[in-house]
Order: C-alpha cells, then structure tokens, then sequence
C-alpha cells in the first residue's frame, strides 16, 4: 500500500495547491487595486506611509492566503473522494480506505489490490487539476506588475519627505533650544513677572514650532512672537540704560559721602540717614553732588532726576528731613529703572533669539550643520589663487598666517548684578600684490546690564562694511537675562555659524551710521556736559561718517 498512501499524500498537496491558487485568483484583483491605490496615492503626495502600505497589502494578502492553505484541514476520507472524482475510479480509493483496517479477506484483498494499481499508475496533477479563471489570473498578473513597477521606479515625491523630514528635525531642534532657554530664564532666581512671561512666550512658541507642519508655518509662529514681544521693547530703552548704568558707574567710582559704597540705591539710602550728622559743608558738597547726578538722569530716568533735584535743593534750604525722603524716593527710582531695564532687555535678548531661529529657518538644512557647536567660530582660508590673463602685476598666493586666531567681540554690562558674555568670529586675512583685496571684520552682541555695551565692526567700504545695530537685536550671541537682588544671570540661547548675510540684525554701516549720529546728538542735547565732551562725541561721529 505504499503507492496507495503516495498518492494520498500528493493529492492532499494538490489539494491546498488548488485552493490557494483558487482563493487568490478570485480575490487577487481586488488586493492588487487597493495596492495599486495607494502605489499611485505615494507618486502624487508625499505620504510615507503609503508605499510601505502598498507592499503590507500585497503581502499580507499572499501570506494569508499561505498560511489557510496550509493550516486548512483535509481528512484522508476527503482526499480519497477528491482522488477518485478526479481519476474516474468510481469509489476505489475511498473503499480502500475503508477497508484497509478490516480484517483480511478475499473481498479486503482484491479491493487493496486493485487500489494499489490504480496508485501506482496514477498521477497527483491528474487527480487534482489546478483550474483557475485565465481572465482573472492575467488580471493579477499585470496589476501585480504595474504595482512592483511603481513601488521600483523613482519616486518624485521622496525628495520632497526628504525635505519634510529636514524641516521636522528642524522645527523640533529650534522648539527644544526655545523650551530649555525658557526653563533657564524661569529657573533664574529673583526672576520678575515680566521675565516670567517671556519665558512663557518662548515655551508657547516651542509648543507652536513642535506642531508646525513646515518651516513656513514655523517662520510665521516665530515673526508673530518676535513682533508681540518687540511691541514691549521701551523706545527709550537706550537712554533708560544709559543712566540707570552710568549713575552705578558713577557713584561706584566716587561713592556719595557717609556710605560704604555699592549699588546706587544703597548709596542713597545711607547718605539719606547720614544727612543729620554731615556738617554744613558735607551736606553743600553733597547738594552739589546729587544736583550733578540728576543732570544725568534727566533723559533715561526723570522720576529719579527729580528726585535727586529736589534732595539738592532741600539740603541747600536746610530741610535735612525733606531731602532724606527725596533720596530715598530716588533710591526706589533707580531701582525700579535698573528692573525696567532687564526687563526690558530680557525681551531684546529674546527678540534677537527669534531672529537667530528664523534665520536658521531661513536656512533650512544648513541650519542643522552647527549641531552641537558652542559658540561662534571661523577660520578664513585662503587657497592657492590662480590669476587671470592680463591682471595687472605678478600676482603672489595669499599665506595662510601661522596661529592665526579667531578675532573677538567682547561685550559686558554692570547692574545691581552683572552678565557676561563672549562670541568669537573668525578672521580671513590675505596679502597680494595689485588687485588683490584685503579685508578683515569682526562682530559682536551681547545684552548686559543697566551700562552693558554691544559692539559691532566691519571692514570694507561703507556701501558694504555691516554693524550690530542693538536695536533690531543680535543674531549672533544673544543672552535673554534674568536678575534679583544681587546677581543676574544668562542664558545663551544659541549662536549661529558661517557669514551672516544683510537680515534683521546686522545693516550696513551707511545706514546705521546717520541714525545713531541723531540718537547721539539727542543724547547730547538733553545732558548737562561740559562742551568739550560734546565737541569730542561729535567729532567722532564726523569721523566715522568720512571712513
């Protein structure tokens, strides 16, 4: 019976054969539509996961349709009736089945024979022919090849996921340089309302950069809180700083009399107790130190000007009583203004934050290259120069000069704390004979303090030469600082690498030259200095002016 149970065996085979290919051939077309759907759905829009889709369908459906024909269960009864049917043997194999398990007898011997025989001759493809419907079978054939087709061909659209996915990883880099900048500025201690909000304003926007759906719609959120919080920068901030600053600078460097020395504001309060015991000589001198004083702060901070006017001319009468109470009342003026002013500066510093965001923005994939880098850092190289026919001279290869260092820009600012920072640029410098350029430049920005100073410097002509303009905040180092009692600290938010083109924050020097001539001479005109500081602070101007 050894044929007899082949035969079983192969016609069971045939038999899962013939259902699997049955079962794809009928429901064939239908997966290959939805597969090629969504094959032609990914070549039209950049969907990513429509491709990855496409090949799941298809896939899925001829696992599945494998797995049922081998996991479907055919009895040995079953395979001998599909056997007989498919030879034309009427019932031999299935009453051999039958009675191959009773005992022997003439009857049992000549039914096992003759089953046998017809095993031995018989062929598995003939008992189960595989039939399926040729129209449907081509079907599947060319939608299975159209489909394999598209998903092997180029796809237009896997530039533009490239680009998406650039500009994902990039809006969720700046969101988590925003979010930590605000932990830090929320973190500071002694942190006003005002810087409060800020670091709240800078945590929205990271929440609005993180559901951005393209770098578009990120530059947009970034300009919108770039113009919300420029709309609460004090167009006096300037002057407000300048005399906040320059009254710490002054009394530090000439303390008032019976003080210890310190901030401004302490100072005021100890001479306002000491006034009682100060001889009628000290409280002169003292007259005419406070009434010098308020001539300064007459344009950044008028309350304390008049404060400090008013304590001048009370010592002057005798009113001992009256002139404490006006240095007290110009202690919390300079104390409010030097808040003021990092408040304010806090927000400067955010704005020119977001300016360094969106120009990264701006950038888009080459906003990525400065990962991980602190600082900024350039090395100007220059490579072996080839001259071109009829140059003027023998031209000479610039040397690149040995231990060549990154200039520097240094900026710093004084308050009732202090804030420091530093950026580095790089410097190219070249040498050659005629027609050929030299050039240099360095850059720097920096928020301080009350008294804090940026600085910003370009070679070249003046139709070119470019210069950190404070008022539209730096895009290089840019510090959002936060400050209490006694210290402020910052947090750079980050820096920037490479050349930095005409944008928000760096202008030519032609054009910021004659705005910041006025903003001088304004200042000039509303200060109590002698004429030969103010011959000397016009005279420089004049003299950029000729550069």
């Amino acid at each position: 019976m050894a044929s007899f149970d082949r035969l079983l065996k192969s016609v069971r085979h045939r038999l899962r054969l013939a259902w699997a290919a049955t079962t794809f051939v009928l429901w064939g077309p239908v997966v290959l539509i939805a597969g090629l759907a969504l094959a032609v759905a990914a070549r039209a829009w950049p969907l990513g996961w429509a491709e990855p889709a496409a090949i799941g369908v298809v896939s899925a459906a001829v696992l599945a349709t494998v797995v049922a024909a081998v996991a479907i269960r055919i009895s040995d009864r079953s395979t001998a009736r599909a056997a007989d049917r498919g030879l034309r043997t009427g019932d031999v194999m299935a009453t051999a089945l039958e009675v191959r398990s009773a005992p022997e007898g003439p009857f049992t011997s000549h039914v096992l024979s003759k089953a046998e025989r017809v095993a031995a001759s018989a062929s598995p493809s003939a008992a189960i022919p595989v039939r399926v419907d040729v129209r449907r079978a081509v079907t599947s054939g060319l939608l299975l090849a159209l489909v394999a087709g598209l998903l092997a061909a180029p796809n237009p659209q896997d530039e533009v996921r490239r680009q998406a996915a650039v500009q994902r990883a990039l809006l969720d880099k700046e969101a988590g340089r925003l979010r930590k900048a605000s932990q830090e500025l929320a973190k500071v201690p002694g942190a006003t309302e005002a810087q409060k909000e800020v670091a709240e304003e800078l945590n929205e926007l990271a929440r609005a950069l993180e559901k951005a759906p393209d770098a578009t719609e990120g530059k947009k959120q970034v300009d919108a809180a770039a113009q919300a919080l420029g709309e609460k920068l004090d167009p006096n901030l300037l002057a407000a700083k300048a005399a906040a600053g320059g009254l710490e600078k002054s009394l530090g460097t000439q303390p008032l009399p019976g003080t210890s020395g310190g901030d401004a504001a302490k100072q005021l309060q100890e001479a306002a107790k000491a006034l009682e015991s100060m001889t009628p000589e000290q409280r002169a001198a003292a007259a005419d130190r406070l009434s010098s004083l308020a001539a300064t702060q007459s344009a950044g901070n008028p309350k304390a000007a008049a404060e400090l006017t008013r304590a001048a001319s009370e010592l002057r009468s005798g009113n001992s009583a009256a002139a404490a109470e006006a240095m007290r009342g110009a202690a919390s003026a300079q104390k409010g203004a030097a808040g003021r002013v990092a408040d304010q500066e806090t927000a400067a510093g955010a704005v020119g934050a977001l300016g360094a965001v969106r120009e990264r923005l701006d950038s888009g994939a080459e906003g990525q290259q400065g990962e991980g880098q602190q600082g900024q850092q350039g090395q100007g190289q220059q490579g072996e120069g080839q001259q071109g026919e009829g140059q003027q001279g023998e031209g000479q290869q610039g040397q690149e000069q040995e231990g060549q260092q990154g200039q520097q820009g240094q900026g710093q600012g004084q308050q009732p704390g202090q804030g420091q920072g530093q950026g580095q640029q790089g410097q190219g410098q070249g040498q050659g004979q005629p027609s050929q350029a030299q050039g240099q430049g360095q850059g720097q920005s920096q928020t301080g303090g009350p008294g804090g100073q940026g600085q910003g410097f370009g070679g070249g002509p003046p139709s070119t030469a470019k210069i950190f303009d404070p008022l539209l905040s730096g895009n290089q180092e840019v510090q959002v600082q936060g400050q209490d009692s006694g210290q402020s600290s910052g947090e750079r938010l980050d820096t920037t690498d490479g050349p930095t083109g005409r944008g928000t924050t760096q202008v030519p020097l032609s054009q910021a030259l004659p705005s910041y001539r006025q903003e001088a001479t304004r200042a000039l005109d509303s200060l109590e200095i002698s004429p030969s500081v103010r011959s000397l602070v016009r005279t420089y101007f004049d003299s950029l002016g000729q550069l």
